[in-house]
């Protein structure tokens, strides 16, 4: 298995629909995403809840994160976003 493979299977452990919607729900009550999700955010989503999991994987998952080496934050906005627009009903 490549490395970036690898790297992707930890961050999968990691970056979870609970916890992408966990950071979600946090942006909407800081008042960053709207309460009311349209297709027309999606582009204020994807520029705020890729960091709020990363950030809470370093504060959570710092382990597990650091296995994924370089490929880390990539995969985690990735995997993020294909969580969020799987929840929202996106594409």
């Amino acid at each position: 298995m490549n490395e970036k493979a690898e790297a992707e299977e930890y961050i999968r452990m990691i970056v979870t629909d609970a916890r992408v919607m966990k950071c979600y729900h946090k942006l909407v009550d800081d008042g960053i995403l709207p309460e009311k999700f349209e297709l027309k955010h999606m582009k204020h989503v994807a520029q705020n809840l890729p960091k709020a999991v990363y950030e809470d994987c370093v504060k959570e998952e710092l382990e597990i994160l650091k296995k994924a080496g370089e490929f880390g934050g990539k995969l985690c906005s990735k995997v993020t976003m294909e969580i969020i627009k799987d929840k929202l009903k996106i594409g």
